[in-house]
């Protein structure tokens, strides 16, 4: 697996008692460092992300104003709960150049032409983990929210299908916030599934069964809401019952996971009980719905109780360290 990190990541300023904070990515970052993964893990330092590729999904103009508000240095608010300072614009644009990278890896061994949404890969799962802040699915492509300035798991699918790596995307969303933004920018697509398991009702307040997608896209958004106090055994049904069917009969040459660790019992910012073992339960799951061949993109997105964020992240990796084949 390729983790893609940068202390840069860390400059990121919402201000005081703010919950997307430093130390949350601090800790995982720690708690990777000291784990002993051998050679099966290798690092690297992202790139920025070019305007064209962040212009995959937002707007010249959205960016302008978010360049401006960072370069005045002071605190500014996209919305109530999302702040832009001064490194929160360079921060943005290496979060989703980071995913970029991530993509270009898995590019890379890649032989033959997209056949069916699937890539050949030499029999063996890539994989790399985008440990990047600020995060991203609250982002909409004119407008940040919910802590999220640009959408990185959009830029990424957006500019992998346009690299030729997968012509069917599928994004599985499990942060505790349904991904309103993603949601919201692929609504009418139906070559990127978008699957979101969400406490509900809950921030941002969308998220209902019933929106399926639209036009082109309409049965290519699935939403599974869960209420408040549900916990592992409700998720593992979800998965066995709902999601990992969908992804089975939607076949995807590529998956990409909002990886939001927020709906562990810990949380501050939620009330669902899954322990940091339930997040290898699930990723086991949706490796197991897949071919070896189908490689596996995981990018940050929220978990504001640092040491619970750490440690199920290191669930999800040991999720692709026990599989057979996993590079």
């Amino acid at each position: 697996m390729l983790l893609i990190y940068d202390d840069f990541y860390l400059k990121h300023d919402a201000g005081p008692c703010h919950p997307e904070s430093p130390g949350r990515l601090y800790a995982v970052i720690n708690a990777v460092r000291n784990r002993d993964y051998g050679s099966s893990i290798s690092f690297i330092l992202p790139e920025a992300a070019k305007t064209q590729d962040i212009c995959l999904v937002h707007s010249l103009k959205y960016l302008d104003m978010v360049r401006q508000l960072s370069r005045a240095g002071d605190y500014s608010n996209l919305d109530p709960d999302t702040v832009i300072s001064g490194y929160s614009y360079d921060c943005a644009v290496l979060a989703a150049g980071g995913c970029i990278n991530g993509i270009d890896y898995l590019l890379q061994g890649k032989k033959g032409p997209v056949k069916n949404g699937r890539v050949a890969l030499k029999g063996m799962r890539k994989s790399f983990f985008a440990l990047v802040r600020p995060p991203g699915h609250h982002a909409f492509n004119n407008r940040g929210s919910g802590f999220c300035i640009f959408n990185n798991i959009a830029i990424a699918a957006r500019y992998a299908a346009k690299t030729g790596l997968a012509d069917k995307i599928a994004i599985v969303d499990f942060d505790v916030h349904h991904g309103n933004g993603t949601q919201d920018i692929f609504y009418e697509d139906n070559n990127i599934l978008y699957i979101s398991i969400h406490q509900y009702p809950h921030y941002p307040g969308t998220g209902s069964a019933s929106q399926t997608g639209s036009g082109a896209g309409a049965g290519y958004t699935l939403n599974v809401p869960v209420p408040a106090g549900s916990g592992e055994p409700e998720y593992l049904r979800a998965f066995d019952k709902i999601i990992t069917p969908r992804l089975k009969t939607f076949e995807p040459g590529l998956v990409l996971l909002s990886a939001g660790f927020d709906a562990h019992r810990l949380d501050p910012l939620s009330s669902i009980n899954l322990e940091s073992g339930s997040y290898k339960k699930i990723i086991s799951k949706l490796l197991k719905s897949s071919d070896a061949g189908i490689p596996y993109g995981i990018i940050l997105e929220g978990g504001y109780d640092p040491p619970a964020v750490a440690q199920s992240a290191l669930c999800a990796i040991d999720a692709f360290m026990e599989e057979k084949n996993a590079v």
